[in-house]
């Protein structure tokens, strides 16, 4: 008899990064966002960065840049990241 996998999103319970990536009770909770569709704009720019990204990849640090910036909306006022040589050592 197989087991039903009642995991929401299969394969995020086996990702690994010093332990889990994500536990049970914060994945079931992520997995009930559904974010909004991207307006016209952003959606032609984030192809745009894409194609740019499939072109040349160390397009890279645009491409994550806007991604987060302007498709996740992390900014002063959401959160806040850190990239290049802003980044600690440690």
């Amino acid at each position: 008899m197989t087991s039903k996998n009642t995991n929401p999103l299969p394969g995020w319970d086996q990702l690994r990064h010093g332990g889990l990536l994500l536990d049970g009770s914060r994945l079931l909770e992520l997995a009930k966002f559904v974010p909004p569709p991207l307006d016209d704009y952003t959606s032609q720019k984030l192809r745009q960065h894409a194609n740019a990204l499939l072109e040349e990849p160390t397009n890279r640090s645009q491409f994550v840049r806007f991604v987060l910036e302007a498709v996740c909306g992390i900014d002063e006022d959401a959160g806040f990241w850190d990239r290049g040589s802003r980044v600690a050592p440690k």
